[in-house]
């Protein structure tokens, strides 16, 4: 019984590791599309000044 607990265990271990590093590229890609959008309305208020 103690195999299946520590499978189990290393499972969701694994599983939020997964999430993790999902969750890190998600944000990375969210970071650059914000900074994109940023430089792309200081441009546009550069245009307008």
């Amino acid at each position: 019984m103690g195999k299946v607990e520590n499978y189990s265990d290393a499972a969701k271990i694994k599983s939020l590791v997964d999430k993790k590093l999902r969750l890190e590229e998600q944000m990375a890609e969210e970071e650059e599309a914000w900074f994109s959008l940023t430089v792309e309305l200081e441009t546009l208020e550069a245009e307008l000044a």
